[in-house]
């Protein structure tokens, strides 16, 4: 059976795409996930560091990251892919888009924020948690960490914490009317969102 683990999955319709995780592991699918080819050569990853989460943006450019830094990008849906300069050599743990531009999001609370997904600038949120998930809607972005951290910003500039009910590690979240979902340690809970 599998020996590496699965990290992330993203899919470009009901055929194409890809998983990633472990160690390098990159594959690709055109069959809806029936059969799966090896795609982990085709980044530039001697070391086989762990790639841990791939997003597209609204130009369907491609993106992954991962730890040491890592950050690739495919304009190609995923044929190719080039590494890109990355402004830390710690881990990345999420990236995601929030009104046309990038956001990566790491180790111990570094964020970082990019027009065109080359160029990126820091942003100090104020706290020290790792960043690790994120949701976006039209009227905000919140970043998902550990901790219970949870920071909402509505400019994609600047962030403030809200409530998350506890200090609950988060993973991963989601969007409902009038309120966000979210799950972590201990298992899934409700947060009221304030926009509607």
């Amino acid at each position: 059976g599998p020996s590496v683990p699965l990290l992330d999955i993203w899919f470009a319709d009901e055929q194409r795409g890809f998983a990633l995780g472990g160690y390098g592991l990159l594959l690709k699918t055109e069959d809806g996930g029936q059969s799966w080819q090896y795609w982990g050569d085709r980044l530039d990853n001697p070391d086989s560091f762990h790639l841990n989460a791939m997003v597209a943006d609204h130009r369907g450019y491609l993106y992954v990251i991962g730890e040491a830094g890592l950050l690739f990008r495919s304009i190609d849906q995923g044929e190719h892919w080039e590494r890109l300069n990355s402004p830390y050599d710690g881990s990345f743990f999420a990236i995601t888009e929030y009104q046309n531009n990038m956001y990566l999001m790491g180790l111990r609370g570094h964020l970082y924020r990019s027009e065109d997904g080359l160029e990126w600038q820091s942003i100090e949120t104020g706290f020290s948690a790792s960043l690790v998930g994120a949701i976006t809607s039209d009227a905000e972005l919140l970043l998902l960490g550990h901790g219970g951290v949870v920071l909402q910003s509505e400019d994609g500039k600047q962030f403030t914490r809200i409530d998350s009910g506890g200090r609950r590690s988060i993973s991963a979240g989601a969007g409902l009317p009038g309120q966000y979902v979210l799950v972590g340690e201990g298992g899934a809970w409700a947060l009221e969102s304030a926009n509607e």
